[in-house]
């Protein structure tokens, strides 16, 4: 159950921000969905 009582059986974790990699991330060799992740943290 989540802190707002809705249940999460059968539904998941319904992800509040989409973050996609994308071609030019790859090429790079980075990881942009955990640099966003570190971001989001930081920032909190």
């Amino acid at each position: 159950m989540l802190s707002n009582g809705d249940e999460t059986q059968r539904v998941g974790i319904v992800p509040d921000i989409e973050v996609k990699p994308t071609v030019k991330g790859i090429r790079d060799g980075k990881d942009e969905v955990l640099e966003k992740a570190i971001e989001i943290i930081l920032n909190k």
